[in-house]
């Protein structure tokens, strides 16, 4: 058709011109991270929650197995399909990604060549697989409010097992509580460089939680991979 011949040549260009496309790359990376809060913020709800592990494991596959048939489209009907569509923040990323409805509205899918062209999914799996970290951290809400334990608990009368095993659970409970906090300024982070970048031309990336633990800066997607390999 006419429109689809202009999208190939509009493609086209973009992927002839790599800091064209390098550009649109950042630019959809932005566009991931904010569909990314809006699955993991405190107004997420639990069509959220299931659609981001869903999300996740979509993400995934494409990464691993690129081209495969199978992994590239979703049926709307099925149970996968539902948890998708029952999240606008889910069908927004994964459109983000390149995925769209097929023509008789029975499947979700990609082309390969979208895949790659678009955006690297290494760096979508980096975003998604932050957001399921932050995902299966206990909120605070969910922890139990135990008395202060002071750090000198008496642990008079106890046995040395009880004793072993009461000192790890105070253990836990502080890692918990450490790791709730890092959550939360990973967060923040992610949300201050969404804003920073598309409202500031000399944005450059700081730490964000798309680096995992390895503290490194995701960057922009022409740091990472240069600018030759930014049409696919």
């Amino acid at each position: 058709t006419k429109r689809a011949r202009k999208y190939c040549q509009r493609k086209n260009r973009v992927t002839e011109n790599p800091k064209m496309a390098a550009a649109q790359a950042d630019d959809t990376i932005v566009q991931l991270q904010q569909y990314f809060q809006q699955l993991t913020d405190e107004s997420a709800g639990p069509n959220d929650t299931a659609a981001l592990k869903l999300v996740r494991s979509i993400v995934k596959n494409l990464v691993a197995h690129p081209g495969e048939e199978k992994y590239l489209k979703l049926r709307l009907n099925g149970k996968a399909g539902q948890k998708i569509t029952a999240s606008p923040a889910a069908v927004s990323y994964l459109q983000t990604l390149g995925f769209t409805r097929s023509a008789d509205n029975e499947f979700f899918q990609i082309s390969p060549d979208h895949v790659v062209s678009l955006v690297n999914p290494q760096v979508a799996s980096q975003i998604i697989t932050t957001a399921h970290q932050i995902l299966i951290e206990p909120s605070p809400s969910s922890i139990p409010h135990a008395q202060p334990v002071s750090a000198d608990e008496n642990f008079e009368g106890m046995s040395l097992k009880q004793k072993a095993r009461r000192q790890k659970e105070i253990a836990d409970k502080k890692a918990r509580e450490k790791a709730i906090l890092q959550r939360k300024a990973e967060l923040a982070k992610i949300k201050q460089d969404a804003f920073v970048r598309q409202n500031d031309e000399n944005w450059s990336s700081g730490v964000s939680s798309a680096a995992g633990k390895g503290g490194k800066s995701i960057g922009t997607f022409r740091e990472k991979f240069g600018e030759d390999q930014g049409g696919g």
